[in-house]
């Protein structure tokens, strides 16, 4: 439960004074026995439904028709809402026809800590795909699914911090 979680996760907190970039769920890793309780009902998720479940994770709009598009692009092929019943059934998850909201927010930790650097790259890719151009996700993403070095995405990066300091969010 929550005290469990507030427990565990104060001896994994950054450091006061340190301002980590990402999305949080991302940053902060569970300590085993809060990944084993919050991953519980991902082992053996039909194929395409672990896809459509780690893209849901990584998309911070929790928007459907992204997850959608962007396990689409990372299964090769048509992906529909139902891709993501078989984690509905099993808690995981709910979705209505615009959003896919996680029955926990550590939930979110716990299916990307689970899974590799190869698919959360791969996941962060088809993502950065499927984003609006004009999103500041867009590039974060891209920047996350990529692996060299790419000047064109670090000028991408810079614009789009230079313009959340320009609006005044520091915070991104």
């Amino acid at each position: 439960g929550n005290p469990l979680a507030l427990v565990q996760l104060a001896g994994v907190a950054p450091a006061s004074g340190t301002h980590p970039t990402g999305p949080p769920h991302l940053l902060t890793p569970l300590p085993p026995a809060l990944l084993e309780s919050f991953s519980d009902g991902l082992e053996d998720l039909p194929e395409g439904t672990t896809e459509a479940v780690l893209v849901a994770a990584l998309d911070s709009a929790d928007s459907l028709p992204e997850v959608l598009s962007a396990t689409a692009l990372l299964t090769r092929g048509r992906a529909a809402a139902a891709i993501l019943d078989p984690a509905v059934e099993r808690g995981l998850l709910s979705y209505d026809d615009k959003r896919v909201q996680f029955r926990h927010p550590l939930v979110r930790s716990a299916i990307v800590q689970r899974a590799s650097a190869a698919q959360r790259r791969a996941a962060h890719r088809s993502l950065g795909k499927v984003i609006t151009p004009t999103s500041s996700r867009r590039p974060w993403h891209r920047a996350s699914g990529s692996t060299g070095h790419n000047d064109g995405l670090a000028a991408e990066l810079e614009a789009c911090g230079s313009d959340a300091t320009r609006l005044g969010d520091g915070a991104t």
